[in-house]
């Protein structure tokens, strides 16, 4: 993790995007912070709506790895702590799942067939690959999906399986457009953003053509690139959802070394003795003390985390039925288990 090497160094770090609960412990994590809320805000929104629902008898499936497993972690923990939620089932996907991995899940989960409810964290792949295998197992509309912002609002791991997907409740960190960087964005060319090394890849997949040089395309039927190609005009496009938190991610490390330059180097122009170098310790007080107007709220960036909110999301049309109480089940003390 790339938190554990920066903290040797002293160096602080601050993430648009990393959301392991466990990266609050700031015993381990000292110089980590993040403008993104950690999954335990958004596991406690997937608590609320199962609990809203009058759902009681749910299933866990997560991706392997720390995103999924400490997920269903910290959904597990918070439901036991509210009372009323029982766990029928967790299954762990494998990290590189084998031909009819997925087909297994599905047994697993049909194992408790009334726990129709399933809360997943995992990645695209995975939600993709168990979506699938719901539908050759026949099981399309038996189970209601409560996702996690690795699925949200995206379209890929829904793409022709949508009758699978259909009422879906998703997880989101609240965000909103930023309409100066679509104004930017759209204006960008293979002239003007020569700077960026990865544009060129971009233009080709996102015309779906080819460049002369640096393009990537070998596909010989794929068309040449005119270079006249018009971001949003000639394509779809749809402003990545994580740019606000990149953007006040941005302004946070900037505010911060401006504090500490107006405090060790006031009257300088550029940087002074008392900044070469710059002390990691000391840019990290300053960073933890900023105050600035994000693009979403003014945003208080003391502490490791974002106090930020969760959007809920219902795809193509909200399912979310009011299953029927399980009242011979009773939670054991071993989740899986019946008594």
């Amino acid at each position: 993790m790339v938190a554990n090497v920066l903290r040797l160094f002293a160096i602080p770090q601050i993430s648009y995007a990393s959301t392991a609960p466990e990266l609050s412990d700031s015993t381990r994590y000292d110089f980590f912070s993040r403008v993104v809320p950690p999954d335990s805000y958004q596991a406690q929104a997937m608590v609320d709506i199962v609990r809203a629902l009058g759902w009681n008898y749910v299933s866990t499936l997560a991706s392997e790895g720390n995103y999924g497993e400490s997920g269903v972690e910290a959904f597990v923990q918070i439901s036991r702590e509210a009372g009323g939620v029982c766990i029928a089932r967790s299954v762990k996907i494998p990290r590189e799942p084998k031909p009819g991995e997925f087909d297994k899940v599905i047994r697993r989960l049909m194992e408790t067939p009334n726990a129709r409810g399933i809360i997943i964290f995992a990645n695209e792949d995975d939600i993709r690959g168990v979506l699938e295998a719901t539908r050759q197992a026949n099981l399309t509309g038996h189970f209601l999906w409560v996702g996690s912002d690795s699925w949200g609002s995206k379209i890929a791991p829904v793409l022709s399986l949508e009758d699978v997907a259909v009422g879906a409740i998703t997880i989101l960190p609240k965000r909103a457009s930023i309409d100066g960087f679509d104004q930017y964005f759209m204006t960008r060319s293979l002239e003007n953003n020569r700077r960026n090394v990865w544009f060129a890849e971009f233009w080709e997949e996102n015309f779906n053509c080819r460049l002369t040089s640096s393009g990537s395309q070998a596909d010989g039927s794929t068309r040449k690139c005119t270079g006249e190609e018009r971001i949003g005009q000639d394509s779809e496009y749809e402003q990545e959802g994580k740019v606000q938190f990149v953007i006040d991610a941005v302004y946070a490390i900037a505010h911060a070394l401006h504090s500490m330059h107006q405090a060790l180097c006031p009257g300088h122009s550029g940087l002074c003795p008392a900044m070469e170098p710059t002390d990691g310790r000391t840019l990290l007080r300053h960073l933890r003390s900023v105050h600035f107007n994000g693009e979403q709220s003014r945003r208080r960036e003391r502490g490791a985390d974002s106090l930020q909110g969760r959007d809920r999301l219902g795809w193509t049309g909200l399912r979310a039925e009011l299953l029927e109480p399980e009242p011979r089940v009773a939670c054991a003390p071993q989740l899986g288990r019946r008594q």
